[in-house]
Protein backbone atom coordinates (compact mmCIF):
# COMPACT_ATOMS: atom_id res chain seq x y z
CA UNK A 1 0.00 0.00 0.00
CA UNK A 2 1.07 3.83 -0.52
CA UNK A 3 -0.34 6.42 1.59
CA UNK A 4 1.02 10.14 2.11
CA UNK A 5 3.31 11.52 4.89
CA UNK A 6 1.56 14.44 6.57
CA UNK A 7 2.97 16.43 9.41
CA UNK A 8 0.46 15.98 12.33
CA UNK A 9 0.46 16.51 15.94
CA UNK A 10 1.02 13.11 18.08
CA UNK A 11 0.89 13.26 21.70
CA UNK A 12 3.53 12.67 23.66
CA UNK A 13 3.15 11.02 27.28
CA UNK A 14 5.36 11.29 29.97
CA UNK A 15 4.54 10.24 33.78
CA UNK A 16 6.24 12.48 36.70
CA UNK A 17 5.40 12.17 40.31
CA UNK A 18 4.51 15.98 41.28
CA UNK A 19 3.64 17.63 44.72
CA UNK A 20 0.86 20.34 44.16
CA UNK A 21 1.47 23.61 46.03
CA UNK A 22 -0.96 26.54 47.07
CA UNK A 23 -0.50 29.53 44.98
CA UNK A 24 0.61 31.36 47.86
CA UNK A 25 0.07 30.99 51.28
CA UNK A 26 -1.20 33.80 53.51
CA UNK A 27 -0.10 34.73 57.25
CA UNK A 28 -3.41 35.73 59.02
CA UNK A 29 -1.93 37.94 61.47
CA UNK A 30 -3.30 40.15 64.69
CA UNK A 31 -3.38 43.84 63.45
CA UNK A 32 -4.58 45.39 66.62
CA UNK A 33 -3.75 44.23 70.40
CA UNK A 34 -5.71 41.91 72.87
CA UNK A 35 -7.37 38.91 73.93
CA UNK A 36 -8.71 36.49 71.88
CA UNK A 37 -12.11 36.18 72.96
CA UNK A 38 -13.83 33.66 70.08
CA UNK A 39 -12.50 31.56 66.88
CA UNK A 40 -15.19 31.37 64.59
CA UNK A 41 -13.96 28.13 62.25
CA UNK A 42 -12.45 24.88 63.05
CA UNK A 43 -8.79 24.55 62.64
CA UNK A 44 -8.01 22.99 59.54
CA UNK A 45 -11.32 23.55 57.98
CA UNK A 46 -11.81 25.12 54.65
CA UNK A 47 -13.20 28.77 54.69
CA UNK A 48 -14.22 31.26 52.20
CA UNK A 49 -13.18 34.95 51.40
CA UNK A 50 -14.81 37.50 54.28
CA UNK A 51 -15.40 34.39 56.64
CA UNK A 52 -14.98 35.92 59.95
CA UNK A 53 -12.12 33.73 61.55
CA UNK A 54 -11.61 35.31 65.21
CA UNK A 55 -12.72 38.22 67.59
CA UNK A 56 -10.51 40.34 69.36
CA UNK A 57 -11.62 41.93 73.26
CA UNK A 58 -13.38 45.23 71.48
CA UNK A 59 -13.99 47.07 74.44
CA UNK A 60 -11.23 49.36 74.94
CA UNK A 61 -11.14 50.13 70.81
CA UNK A 62 -14.86 51.13 71.60
CA UNK A 63 -14.32 53.45 74.53
CA UNK A 64 -11.38 54.95 72.05
CA UNK A 65 -14.02 55.48 69.20
CA UNK A 66 -16.80 56.81 71.63
CA UNK A 67 -14.07 59.38 73.10
CA UNK A 68 -12.72 60.37 69.77
CA UNK A 69 -16.25 61.30 68.70
CA UNK A 70 -17.23 63.12 71.88
CA UNK A 71 -14.19 65.22 70.99
CA UNK A 72 -15.72 65.77 67.34
CA UNK A 73 -18.49 67.26 68.95
CA UNK A 74 -16.16 69.11 71.37
CA UNK A 75 -13.94 70.38 68.65
CA UNK A 76 -17.10 71.68 66.67
CA UNK A 77 -18.83 73.54 69.44
CA UNK A 78 -15.46 75.18 70.10
CA UNK A 79 -15.04 75.70 66.21
CA UNK A 80 -18.53 77.62 65.60
CA UNK A 81 -17.63 79.99 68.99
CA UNK A 82 -14.28 80.74 67.36
CA UNK A 83 -15.96 81.83 64.26
CA UNK A 84 -18.30 83.84 65.76
CA UNK A 85 -15.93 85.78 67.58
CA UNK A 86 -13.77 86.07 64.55
CA UNK A 87 -16.35 87.98 62.62
CA UNK A 88 -17.43 89.58 65.44
CA UNK A 89 -14.18 90.77 65.64
CA UNK A 90 -13.82 91.78 61.93
CA UNK A 91 -16.91 94.05 61.92
CA UNK A 92 -14.94 95.71 64.73
CA UNK A 93 -12.34 95.94 63.22
CA UNK A 94 -13.59 97.08 59.86
CA UNK A 95 -15.29 100.10 62.38
CA UNK A 96 -11.94 100.63 63.35
CA UNK A 97 -13.02 99.76 67.02
CA UNK A 98 -10.87 96.81 67.54
CA UNK A 99 -7.38 96.85 67.09
CA UNK A 100 -5.25 94.74 64.60
CA UNK A 101 -3.88 92.46 67.34
CA UNK A 102 -7.41 91.25 68.43
CA UNK A 103 -7.69 90.97 65.06
CA UNK A 104 -4.72 88.71 64.39
CA UNK A 105 -5.71 86.64 67.42
CA UNK A 106 -9.62 85.46 66.37
CA UNK A 107 -7.95 84.66 63.16
CA UNK A 108 -5.78 82.22 65.14
CA UNK A 109 -8.19 80.80 67.32
CA UNK A 110 -10.51 80.62 64.34
CA UNK A 111 -7.37 78.75 62.46
CA UNK A 112 -6.97 76.38 65.33
CA UNK A 113 -10.26 75.26 65.98
CA UNK A 114 -10.43 74.43 62.66
CA UNK A 115 -7.23 72.33 62.41
CA UNK A 116 -8.93 70.47 65.69
CA UNK A 117 -11.74 69.47 63.97
CA UNK A 118 -9.54 67.86 61.26
CA UNK A 119 -6.86 66.33 63.61
CA UNK A 120 -10.02 64.52 65.41
CA UNK A 121 -11.68 63.15 62.68
CA UNK A 122 -8.12 61.75 61.92
CA UNK A 123 -8.62 60.06 65.34
CA UNK A 124 -11.90 59.23 64.77
CA UNK A 125 -11.12 57.25 61.21
CA UNK A 126 -8.37 55.51 63.20
CA UNK A 127 -10.29 54.36 66.45
CA UNK A 128 -12.66 52.84 63.25
CA UNK A 129 -10.32 50.86 61.81
CA UNK A 130 -8.87 49.50 64.64
CA UNK A 131 -12.55 48.79 66.25
CA UNK A 132 -12.68 46.79 62.71
CA UNK A 133 -9.67 45.25 63.07
CA UNK A 134 -11.13 43.31 66.36
CA UNK A 135 -12.86 40.95 63.84
CA UNK A 136 -10.31 39.20 61.98
CA UNK A 137 -11.68 37.95 58.62
CA UNK A 138 -10.07 35.68 56.05
CA UNK A 139 -8.09 37.21 53.32
CA UNK A 140 -8.34 34.72 50.52
CA UNK A 141 -10.38 31.11 50.14
CA UNK A 142 -8.61 28.46 51.29
CA UNK A 143 -8.13 25.45 54.20
CA UNK A 144 -6.48 26.56 57.48
CA UNK A 145 -3.42 25.69 59.75
CA UNK A 146 -4.17 22.97 62.16
CA UNK A 147 -2.71 25.31 65.41
CA UNK A 148 -3.41 28.67 66.05
CA UNK A 149 -4.17 30.12 69.21
CA UNK A 150 -6.52 28.90 72.21
CA UNK A 151 -9.12 31.67 73.15
CA UNK A 152 -7.80 33.68 76.15
CA UNK A 153 -4.75 34.36 74.81
CA UNK A 154 -3.32 37.49 74.15
CA UNK A 155 -2.72 38.47 70.28
CA UNK A 156 0.20 41.17 69.87
CA UNK A 157 -0.20 43.75 67.57
CA UNK A 158 1.85 42.66 63.92
CA UNK A 159 3.23 40.07 65.74
CA UNK A 160 0.96 36.98 66.81
CA UNK A 161 0.23 34.47 63.79
CA UNK A 162 -3.64 33.76 64.79
CA UNK A 163 -3.49 30.86 61.75
CA UNK A 164 -2.07 30.71 57.65
CA UNK A 165 -4.79 30.20 54.82
CA UNK A 166 -2.88 27.93 51.59
CA UNK A 167 -4.84 29.68 48.83
CA UNK A 168 -4.97 26.16 46.18
CA UNK A 169 -6.82 28.01 43.65
CA UNK A 170 -5.33 28.10 41.21
CA UNK A 171 -2.58 25.66 42.54
CA UNK A 172 1.12 24.70 41.17
CA UNK A 173 2.29 20.96 40.48
CA UNK A 174 5.95 20.95 41.20
CA UNK A 175 8.29 18.42 39.68
CA UNK A 176 11.46 17.37 39.02
CA UNK A 177 13.62 16.43 35.84
CA UNK A 178 16.86 15.57 35.39
CA UNK A 179 19.39 17.61 33.14
CA UNK A 180 19.33 15.30 30.59
CA UNK A 181 15.88 14.80 30.11
CA UNK A 182 15.73 18.67 29.60
CA UNK A 183 17.79 18.57 27.05
CA UNK A 184 16.11 15.72 24.76
CA UNK A 185 12.92 18.32 25.35
CA UNK A 186 14.27 21.56 24.25
CA UNK A 187 16.20 19.59 21.26
CA UNK A 188 12.86 17.80 20.51
CA UNK A 189 11.12 21.57 20.56
CA UNK A 190 13.70 22.58 18.39
CA UNK A 191 13.80 19.79 15.83
CA UNK A 192 9.78 20.71 15.30
CA UNK A 193 10.33 24.30 15.10
CA UNK A 194 12.55 23.48 12.10
CA UNK A 195 11.15 22.71 8.11
CA UNK A 196 10.71 19.53 6.53
CA UNK A 197 13.18 19.30 3.71
CA UNK A 198 12.56 16.58 0.99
Amino acid sequence: GVMDIKRADVPLTIAYAGRVAGFRTVEIRAMVSGTIMKREYAEGARVKQGDTLFLIDPRSYQATYDRATAQLAQAKATAVQAEENFNRIQELSNKQVATPKQLDDARAARDQSRAAIKSVEADIETAKINLEYTTVKAPVAGPTALLSPPEGSIAQAQQTVLTTITQLDPAYVNFSITDAELREFRSFSDNLEKPLTD
